[in-house]
């Protein structure tokens, strides 16, 4: 069968988080009263996402509020990986070790 739709319990709860984190979007877009209401329902939906742990539903709550942090913080990460990267390379020149 192949095309077929499946209802599952976890495409609900997923199409749920969807619709509730759009919400959570608009909300803060429009800069809502009631964003902590907003805020806690998206957050219930993404608890209910098995394949998401704490730190990830985090992240999605995050960027949704500041998106503009998300690609700075990458930006972050990657020069503190060269920083350390040519750093280790200098230590081992000055300590001559090639492993």
């Amino acid at each position: 069968m192949t095309g077929a739709s499946v209802w599952t319990p976890e495409y609900e709860d997923a199409r749920r988080a969807v619709e509730a984190l759009d919400a959570f979007l608009a909300a803060h877009a429009a800069d809502a009263a009631n964003m902590m209401e907003v805020h806690d329902a998206e957050s219930a939906a993404l608890d209910r996402l098995p394949a998401l742990d704490t730190q990830q539903a985090s992240a999605l709550l995050g960027d949704c509020m500041e998106p503009e942090i998300g690609p700075r913080l990458d930006q972050c990460w990657r020069e503190h990986e060269e920083a350390m990267t040519e750093f280790i390379s200098c230590a081992r020149a000055v300590l001559s070790v090639n492993d």
